[in-house]
């Protein structure tokens, strides 16, 4: 399976990965102004940690999973309590909680996540 990773304005790297289960940590830091975000597998064989952030008016992380299906994607979120983010799964956004919460999804085609800033 190949995972692209993104940051909106800054070309940030991309990661191949083979696993059934990918992870996708998000937190925010409001006095940095900042958003970060960390990806890794759930292959404990696999050294594929990487974490990225984005600062100021760059408003989007994204990922792109393709290949490898099904694949089931976990997004741990750890921002502040109060907080939320509009998370886009293939397309379809929708505005979620991310104070200490977690969603799962099955993947079973090409799909891009898209993370905005927390809002």
């Amino acid at each position: 399976m190949k995972k692209l990773t993104i940051a909106v304005g800054l070309l940030l790297g991309g990661i191949t990965a083979n696993a059934q289960t990918e992870y996708v940590e998000l937190s925010g830091s409001k006095l940095f102004n900042k958003s970060f975000m960390t990806l890794y597998s759930g292959d404990t064989n696999s050294d594929d940690l990487e974490v990225l952030s984005i600062k100021g008016n760059k408003k989007v992380h994204y990922v792109i999973y393709s290949g490898g299906y099904p694949i089931d994607v976990v997004i741990i979120c750890s921002d502040k309590e109060g907080s939320k983010r509009e998370i886009c799964v293939g397309g379809e956004c929708n505005e979620y909680d991310t104070y200490t919460t977690q969603y799962e999804f099955t993947l079973k085609e090409k799909t891009k996540f898209t993370f905005s800033n927390t809002l």
